[in-house]
């Protein structure tokens, strides 16, 4: 794992399991380079995976080295901040002492994230894209964490800029 801890960039490719290298590169703070386009990674319609991930197809392969390096600098950097912050939503803190050691990237883990997901997948089976604006103070849960998640979830150390233009 000393690679991956010095490392930039971490190759994830499709393998055994549910994507493993993927996690193993967030953990160890590397972006990872994923080539699953036909996996749907984790949490992804609440994550903004494409803004602390690099996401490929196998067709790239030959040219990984080129597509890599042609990501600007400030975009890399942007990643980096984005990848810091989003991490703790795929780990679970199950202790106390986590939860005071890490403080305010506790506000998610991974067992809320699980959480959103299937509330959302509650209110799309119902029939409901999202919780309909007349639920007044009962606002779904969801909406409430949703709009954490974009607003301040990885306030730690992004800047302005590595959020998507509608959420700024």
């Amino acid at each position: 794992y000393r690679e991956m801890l010095e490392a930039r960039f971490c190759f994830a490719p499709t393998g055994w399991g549910w994507g493993q290298r993927v996690f193993e590169a967030i953990l160890s703070g590397c972006i990872p380079v994923i080539m699953q386009s036909d996996n749907l990674q984790p949490f992804e319609g609440i994550l903004p995976w494409k803004q602390f991930a690099v996401m490929l197809n196998e067709s790239d392969i030959p040219n990984l080295h080129e597509v890599l390096a042609a990501i600007p600098q400030a975009k890399v950097e942007s990643m980096q901040r984005t990848l810091s912050c989003v991490w703790p939503r795929l780990t679970f803190f199950s202790s106390p002492t986590q939860r005071r050691e890490f403080g305010d990237l506790y506000q998610v883990d991974a067992f809320d994230m699980m959480m959103l997901e299937l509330s959302q997948h509650a209110d799309k089976a119902r029939g409901a894209a999202t919780p309909s604006a007349a639920a007044g103070p009962a606002v779904h849960a969801w909406q409430n964490a949703s709009k954490m998640l974009t607003t301040s979830v990885c306030s730690c150390v992004m800047e302005p800029s590595d959020f998507p233009q509608q959420v700024r």
